[in-house]
């Protein structure tokens, strides 16, 4: 389990980490409490704006209907990928071998659907 921030807060945490109650906006002394194999470690804004703009960057290629919620969220509308691709909708767009495919690559970002 681990968790970005420190001591005094945390911005995020890893699903495995919220299975013990970690959160974001917890102080990072308590989930370890809650969590003592906890690990957490410092954020870095720099990388962080750097991966999520190279992501948004793959994203614009395969619609222009997307919206940045924050560095961290997009939602898109990649109904005319599904389309064009005869991909089931039920599979798409998280299923989408391209989006994805080429997001990873470009920046070993990997994501969740939930």
């Amino acid at each position: 389990p681990m968790a970005v921030g420190g001591s005094a807060m945390l911005s995020t945490s890893n699903y495995l980490a919220r299975r013990y109650g970690v959160r974001a906006a917890m102080p990072g002394f308590i989930a370890k409490k809650l969590c003592p194999e906890l690990v957490i470690v410092p954020g870095n804004h720099e990388k962080y704006s750097t991966v999520s703009a190279q992501v948004m960057d793959v994203i614009s290629k395969y619609t222009t209907e997307f919206s940045a919620m924050s560095l961290d969220e997009v939602y898109c509308d990649m109904t005319e990928l599904v389309k064009q691709r005869t991909v089931s909708p039920e599979l798409c767009p998280v299923h989408g071998e391209a989006p994805l495919s080429e997001i990873l690559d470009k920046s070993a970002c990997y994501w969740s659907n939930r």
